[in-house]
């Protein structure tokens, strides 16, 4: 997905808002993808960058810097990080998420994480 994401940002230099969403999404799926498989500290490196390109663009984005935020949930939901995502939801911001899907997506892993977290041992 990352080379897909790499041509993208070649052929277009992600100067226009369209190609930086575009972008910043891929990277932020691949990162779900390596959260996955394991590899945690790569999804994390992954939604940083895309993260930062959010956060200098010129203009706004579609997928946005809240989006990567709910991403960075996802990931450590998959990797089964119930701590880090309770910690991970509080830079999401709720009410900038547009959908039914988004918002019950984000209450479910909230929800579901702090339920986990609270039956560990330790």
């Amino acid at each position: 997905m990352m080379a897909a994401a790499d041509r993208l940002e070649h052929a277009t230099g992600l100067t226009e808002p369209t190609a930086l969403s575009t972008w910043a999404e891929t990277a932020s799926s691949t990162a779900y993808t390596c959260a996955g498989f394991g590899a945690l500290d790569d999804a994390d490196e992954l939604l940083a960058v895309a993260r930062a390109r959010l956060e200098t663009a010129a203009r706004p984005t579609r997928f946005t810097v809240n989006d990567v935020n709910v991403f960075a949930m996802s990931t450590a939901m998959i990797a089964g990080a119930f701590d880090l995502v309770l910690d991970r939801s509080r830079r999401v911001d709720a009410a900038l998420l547009t959908t039914g899907h988004q918002r019950a997506h984000f209450h479910k892993d909230v929800a579901l994480a702090a339920a986990a977290a609270s039956t560990r041992p330790c």
